[in-house]
């Protein structure tokens, strides 16, 4: 028993002195480190992973924006004398301007004039403005990690939340106008009025108030003595989750206004409409195979004097190659449109916040994110793409046309990406019509994998050249080999977005833009 106090004894005694050297550090740290006023400082050590999906370098502080919804780095700047605010008031005819001796900084009121010589409606109003100083603390936001996901389309956490969340709204409206001796509330004030904005089906509607009300006849409604009151119904449902449902009714408009009003619903939506593609594409093909054969045919019977025999031939190969050339262009079309329809739904907040929340907040299995490409919101590498790893579906050549022979370590008659230089691959790109300045924001594994990406694209729309097609295969890496490449394409492209946020001067391809 005394051996066993004394191993206890020591064990307390080292933990604590643990927690002295830990804290030592860390005070030592904060005297060599800048840390902003607002919120809480978190040392974290070299066994954790840190708030975000790339790697936090040692000894470095990170501002970072942290809640429920999501995870966002933050990069404090300095504003320069000649910047400041304009903001234009709601109500332009009783603005009011904040007395400028209350405040450390001047705010002043002007209107917007346009200049001498411009033409000018007559029935237009000058615009009242108020211009005042940058705050002093002034923050760049990066690319928002989700931590809380969207609702699927016609999922089973749709339908409950929205039940509870319209009873609520239905109860709460209701308490309000018992309290202030008002009359009871109609049915169609509760549709037209409270949820003007909402697609709501009239039963689901019904049920709700079912739930919360009983009716009094003449289409008025009061709480029913049973309802079990306002806060238990709001606690069925989190903040959240509100801003989740937000996010899905701004999406389904979003569909809608580009024309998609039926296919984001169901399941196995992305593979359905990645097989249209592919089906699409494959007629394409067959289309343009057909198209060529015609021409070849065509330009067999040359430039020289034809008899009526071949003469007849010709026109019936032209009027045959007119008509199934505009038919290839329709078909492109719809593989256009089918991918862009791809696209829109790939982008939906309930595809991207579930991927990263199964790949890195779950780790579900050995999927992966597709890191850039379609989805990267800064359009250059700076940010991720939340859009889960899939594998192509798309037409390769088994044995894709071998291109010529390059020099010794240019690795240009291989179709091995990964032994490319930084210069050939560059070449492919361009050839894709990617900008040079785009170019050279990307570091050498995500050229690979747009090349990759974009090869395999053009196969599947059958419009690939010999040289592109053999870019399109996969390469053979096995699981360890690939994660280690998306670790580093993941630690790249945070980096990029470092600089690019924390950067004191303004990139002269950005002031172009």
């Amino acid at each position: 028993g005394e051996e066993i106090r004394k191993q206890i004894m020591l064990q307390k005694q080292k933990k604590k002195e643990i927690e002295e050297r830990q804290e030592a550090e860390r005070s030592e740290f904060l005297k060599h480190n800048d840390i902003i006023p607002e919120g809480a400082t978190k040392c974290i050590s070299r066994e954790e992973h840190g708030p975000f999906i790339a790697e936090l370098q040692p000894n470095r502080t990170q501002p970072t924006l942290v809640n429920n919804l999501y995870v966002a780095p933050l990069f404090p700047h300095k504003p320069r004398e000649s910047d400041f605010l304009m903001t234009i008031p709601k109500q332009d005819n009783n603005l009011k301007v904040s007395n400028p001796n209350t405040h450390d900084e001047f705010i002043s009121e002007t209107q917007l004039k346009p200049p001498p010589g411009a033409r000018v409606n007559p029935n237009s109003r000058p615009i009242n403005v108020v211009i005042q100083p940058f705050p002093k603390s002034l923050m760049a936001v990066g690319q928002t990690e989700p931590k809380q996901s969207v609702f699927f389309p016609d999922s089973k956490e749709l339908k409950e939340f929205r039940s509870n969340f319209i009873s609520f709204q239905i109860a709460r409206e209701m308490e309000r106008t018992r309290n202030e001796d008002e009359e009871d509330i109609e049915y169609n004030y509760i549709k037209d009025v409270m949820f003007k904005n909402t697609n709501l089906d009239k039963s689901l509607l019904t049920s709700c108030m079912k739930a919360v009300a009983v009716q009094n006849g003449d289409n008025k409604w009061t709480l029913s003595r049973d309802f079990e009151g306002i806060e238990k119904l709001g606690s069925k449902f989190t903040p959240e989750q509100v801003c989740a449902h937000e996010s899905y009714e701004a999406a389904m408009l979003r569909l809608q206004e580009v024309g998609i009003f039926e296919l984001h619903t169901g399941k196995d939506v992305l593979q359905n409409v990645g097989l249209a593609v592919d089906f699409f594409a494959s007629n394409a093909r067959a289309m343009g195979a057909r198209v060529k054969t015609i021409k070849d045919r065509m330009e067999k019977f040359g430039l020289g004097m034809l008899n009526e025999k071949q003469k007849k031939q010709f026109e019936n190969l032209k009027k045959a190659h007119e008509v199934l050339k505009e038919e290839h262009e329709m078909q492109q079309r719809k593989v256009k449109i089918a991918r862009f329809i791809l696209e829109e739904l790939t982008l939906c907040p309930w595809n991207t916040t579930n991927a990263i929340i199964d790949v890195h907040r779950k780790g579900e299995g050995k999927a992966l994110m597709t890191l850039t490409g379609v989805g990267d919101p800064s359009g250059r590498g700076e940010a991720y793409s939340f859009v889960k790893k899939v594998e192509k579906r798309g037409y390769a050549p088994k044995n894709p046309p071998a291109g010529p022979k390059g020099k010794a370590g240019d690795a240009e008659g291989t179709s091995d990406l990964r032994k490319l230089n930084m210069d050939k691959m560059a070449s492919i790109l361009r050839s894709y019509g990617i900008s040079q300045d785009d170019i050279e924001g990307l570091k050498r594994w995500d050229r690979v994998h747009m090349i990759s990406d974009l090869s395999a694209m053009v196969v599947t729309d059958g419009l690939a050249s010999g040289e592109q097609a053999k870019y399109a295969r996969r390469d053979n890496l096995d699981a360890s080999e690939e994660r280690e490449i998306y670790n580093k394409r993941l630690q790249e492209i945070w980096n990029r977005q470092r600089d690019a946020l924390s950067a004191k001067e303004i990139r002269q391809d950005l002031e172009m833009e």
